[in-house]
């Protein structure tokens, strides 16, 4: 059971979740769009000497006002660069996180070029829904990660009310647990796939066990899938499918065969195409902001990019 010391912050954040604080949170939250970004953006502009088209973008939940926290949320950037400033983007990235250390609501960065962001933005808006979908499946195994971690009762506050939200998004209003809750939206993924797909597609003989990919959970065909392992269970052919749209590849060829089968589709080719895109994009740019944390990223996004390649052979 998560527990965590406790700590002042953790007394703080759910007084400033009432009703009361909805005004102070916003205030806070232009104040940081209106003022501390423009200032951030003149300062590392003018320091690592960049390019006029020099832009920071500001991401997530602290876009939207009912969904930000002054205690809770940060401002996670993109800084969009122009190719000729790519020689200095590790520079930029250790200047942002020095920045950082004395400025507790920054958050993490991603660094693009302009192609980049607008390549982005347009593979986004054209598969908006099924991106975020997958997006926050997959953010369900990326917070569990951190869980060990927690030591403060603020994080474990945290952690929960990250959890329950991320549920509740996949019309599950249980109380979240302390690792695999990404097996309580086994039905609305497989409602979801239903929804995507014509039927004669989900009647496809596939199978397979239990397979861990960069989902970041077990994927399992097993009705037995034990309760003590990450994962979701989703009965075949629905595990396969859900594999087939992300960018994998395994040496075991029972799967690929099954990957391969549904890639034949036109609508799954063109998703997986799409979110494979997208997902080079953001990793290379996780990357360019925090190269020292992410040195294997790199290697990730060979084997990505090799995926595609062999799919075009």
């Amino acid at each position: 059971m998560l527990r965590g010391k406790f700590d002042l912050l953790s007394f703080l954040l759910p007084i400033f979740e009432n009703r009361n604080f909805i005004l102070m949170n916003n205030l806070v939250r232009k104040a940081v769009i209106n003022f501390i970004v423009p200032l951030l953006r003149v300062y590392l502009k003018k320091s690592q000497n960049l390019s006029r088209s020099f832009a920071i973008r500001i991401r997530h939940s602290a876009t939207r006002n009912e969904s930000y926290n002054f205690f809770f949320s940060d401002f996670d950037l993109s800084f969009v660069v122009d190719n000729s400033d790519l020689e200095k983007v590790e520079s930029l990235s250790k200047s942002y996180y020095r920045i950082k250390k004395v400025n507790k609501f920054l958050g993490e960065l991603e660094i693009y070029t302009i192609s980049e962001h607008d390549r982005f933005l347009l593979l986004e808006e054209k598969i908006k829904k099924q991106y975020w979908y997958l997006r926050d499946l997959r953010k369900i195994g990326w917070i569990e990660d951190g869980a060990p971690n927690y030591r403060t009762k603020y994080h474990v506050v945290k952690f929960y009310r990250s959890m329950k939200a991320l549920l509740g998004k996949f019309e599950v209003f249980s109380r979240p647990k302390e690792f695999s809750n990404v097996n309580l939206v086994s039905k609305s993924v497989r409602n979801w796939l239903e929804s995507q797909f014509e039927s004669n597609l989900l009647s496809q003989p596939l199978s397979f066990t239990i397979f861990s990919n960069y989902l970041g959970f077990f994927v399992s065909q097993d009705p037995d899938f034990s309760s003590e392992k990450r994962g979701i269970y989703l009965p075949h052919p629905y595990g396969i499918l859900l594999l087939s749209l992300v960018p994998f590849t395994t040496e075991k060829e029972d799967i690929m065969m099954g990957v391969r089968t549904f890639r034949k589709n036109n609508k799954v080719n063109s998703l997986w195409r799409d979110l494979t895109e997208i997902e080079i994009l953001v990793l290379t740019a996780v990357y360019r902001g925090n190269s020292e944390i992410f040195s294997w990223m790199p290697q990730w996004i060979k084997e990505i990019e090799a995926d595609i390649t062999v799919a075009d052979t």
